[in-house]
């Protein structure tokens, strides 16, 4: 960030829900929605003839995704890194259930299920060991 900021241009990093240094807990952002509110507020608060890039990184693919269909006359680009990119026949519940289907890829891996094991994960912490292996 220091780069581009050091080259004239405006940056700003958003961390959506319970993620990263925004405080809200998991168990209190109920649906992807929710967890995506903080960039949506952002863009919602941009006037009308601001454009930004976006920049998501792994779900925030699907964050600025979804910015992108909600403001697209306030966005001049979007780059996606290392992300799962859902489309017309790919949607979010198709990824999730081949993750969830792999688990035993997964390592160390840890997800919560506190709405039981018959729903969706609440929370998913990289373990120390697929950090080694695959980041």
């Amino acid at each position: 960030m220091a780069l581009i900021r050091s080259s004239g241009h405006n940056v700003t990093a958003i961390d959506l829900a319970a993620s990263g240094i925004n405080s809200q807990q998991p168990l209190d952002v109920p649906s992807i929605s929710q967890h995506f509110k903080p960039l949506m507020n952002f863009m919602a608060s941009l006037p009308s003839n601001k454009k930004v890039i976006l920049v998501g990184h792994s779900l925030g693919g699907l964050a600025i995704s979804r910015a992108m269909e909600t403001f697209p006359r306030k966005i001049s680009a979007a780059v996606f890194v290392s992300v799962a990119m859902p489309g017309p026949t790919l949607n979010i519940s198709i990824i999730m259930k081949e993750l969830l289907r792999q688990q035993n890829l997964q390592l160390d891996n840890r997800y919560t299920y506190d709405n039981g094991p018959n729903n969706p994960p609440t929370t998913f912490n990289f373990g120390q060991k697929y950090l080694a292996a695959y980041v």
